[in-house]
């Protein structure tokens, strides 16, 4: 399994890296609107629950797969640089 492969993130990873897997971050983002939609959705007519769990582990694919294309040409993982904060306020929420 991919996620067994890669292992869980400690950080959050920014999006982006080799262009497969810019577009299948792209197909998550997608995916997680479309995700957004169907609830707004399900306020005015019934939708099948499944359908819900099915979207949300869809996005969730999308990402590993994502990760993989990285991982498979050893494209190192990007976290976000947060230099409006000073280090030390950094450093304490790790």
């Amino acid at each position: 399994m991919i996620e067994e492969q890669l292992g869980t993130p400690a950080k959050f990873i920014l999006p982006g890296g080799t262009q497969a897997s810019s577009f299948l971050h792209l197909c998550r983002a997608i995916t997680r609107r479309s995700e957004r939609e169907l609830v707004k959705a399900k306020k005015v007519i019934d939708i099948n629950p499944e359908l819900m769990i099915y979207v949300n582990r869809l996005s969730d694919f999308f990402f590993m797969l994502a990760r993989q294309a990285n991982n498979e040409v050893h494209f190192k993982e990007q976290q976000p640089i947060y230099k409006y904060f000073d280090e030390k306020e950094v450093e304490k929420n790790e």
